[in-house]
């Protein structure tokens, strides 16, 4: 239960002592602090939201920061709190972003500070590790964090701890002080990357959000038995080859075929471009994705080969058309006594909307065509049997 306390904080980094502001310093607007829902939690366990609200403007102030305010709405079914592994800011080339002040709203007593929160620790080794706070259904508690104002986010991550499923984060919001927002639901035991999207209007029907934001339409949901599947819309796939099972610098594949949540297979037509990183071929990248005859083939000729130095590794990276949500991914390896089986690759990362979403090994070639299904690796991003089954029938 919420109980009457001060606010406690946490300071990664040493905050000066507050000075009075002259009166043409810009403040920071916490009109998207303060929900009409915070001020009722407020009234109901006499704690003063203006000290808490001033308290962050004088901040802000000081630290010349922005803000973003983390909206906690929901668990997974305790009754008494609520825990996350890791709430961390990203800005460029995956750098952190320093959290200059941090708070809660309306005014919790915590039982450990932000530190564990904000440190970017992903791993709990033991039950009970994880931050938590005092959490009852019906109410919300904002996390409100200060950073620099030039400090640009790339993206925000969200851990749930994979022990104690019942007292993890289930539904969020975001927003900050440049009006960028996000708003959805982490599955219990489970992390999201959240990349924020401006707003053009100040008040839109949530009708209308979809319409307004079509990266985050919602184009068909699918529950899996971890529950609701968290595919994104992917613009790129990078294919990144780790090693090949000989080491040389000689190396291919035979193609890859790409899979949508509908069970649509991505052809040629669907690719607004596709390119070989960190590697030097004759090949023609758009035998790949088999244009001519398929993939079930062994001739040398329609291999896509290729020669690295394997430093950095090569990969294949593609930008679609239209972005899609991507189910599965089926790797078919080198297939040509020609070119020897062993040239093919071992193992491979894949890459969605340049966030790494599979790491493995990958089936060698066997230089025919009746058991190529030995060749391939399949890749699932989704368990759920309707959307396999319409991939596997095709």
């Amino acid at each position: 239960m919420l109980r009457n306390s001060q606010v406690r904080i946490s300071k990664p980094v040493v905050v000066p002592r507050l000075k009075p502001m002259a009166s043409q310093t810009h403040r920071i607007s916490l009109n998207g602090i303060l929900s009409p829902k915070s001020n009722e939690q407020g009234k109901n366990h006499k704690v003063s939201l203006s000290e808490s609200s001033m308290s962050i403007i004088l901040r802000s102030e000081q630290l010349k920061a922005k803000y973003v305010k983390v909206v906690l709405k929901s668990n997974w079914g305790h009754h008494e709190k609520l825990t996350l592994i890791a709430l961390t800011l990203f800005g460029e080339k995956n750098q952190r972003i320093p959290i200059l002040y941090s708070s809660t709203i309306p005014a919790i007593e915590l039982t450990e500070d932000f530190s564990k929160l904000l440190s970017g620790n992903l791993i709990s080794s033991a039950p009970g590790e994880s931050w938590s706070i005092p959490f009852s259904h019906g109410y919300e508690i904002s996390i409100v964090l200060l950073i620099a104002n030039t400090a640009k986010i790339d993206f925000i991550r969200i851990w749930n701890d994979k022990y104690e499923s019942s007292s993890c984060l289930r539904e969020f919001s975001i927003v900050d002080s440049e009006g960028n927002w996000f708003e959805g639901e982490v599955l219990a035991g489970f992390g999201l990357d959240v990349y924020l999207r401006k707003s053009e209007m100040k008040s839109v029907p949530i009708s209308h959000i979809s319409d307004l934001f079509p990266k985050n339409k919602s184009m068909e949901r699918y529950s899996d038995h971890h529950g609701l599947v968290p595919l994104v819309l992917a613009s790129s796939i990078k294919i990144e080859f780790l090693s090949s099972f000989s080491g040389s610098d000689k190396a291919g594949i035979n193609g890859i075929k790409i899979f949508d949540i509908n069970g649509k297979q991505l052809e040629w037509d669907d690719i607004e471009y596709c390119n070989l990183g960190n590697g030097i071929t004759k090949s023609k990248v758009s035998m790949i994705f088999g244009t001519e005859e398929g993939l079930n083939r062994t001739s040398s000729s329609k291999m896509f080969s290729f020669k690295t130095d394997w430093n950095p590794p090569p990969y294949i990276d593609i930008l679609l058309k239209k972005p899609a949500q991507i189910a599965k991914i089926e790797i078919w390896n080198l297939n040509s006594l020609e070119l020897q089986l062993n040239n093919g690759m071992k193992s491979a990362k894949i890459f969605l909307n340049s966030r790494c979403t599979w790491v493995g090994r990958l089936r060698i070639g066997n230089g025919g065509t009746k058991m190529i299904g030995n060749s391939i690796t399949n890749v699932w991003f989704i368990d759920n049997f309707q959307v396999r089954r319409k991939i596997n029938v095709k």
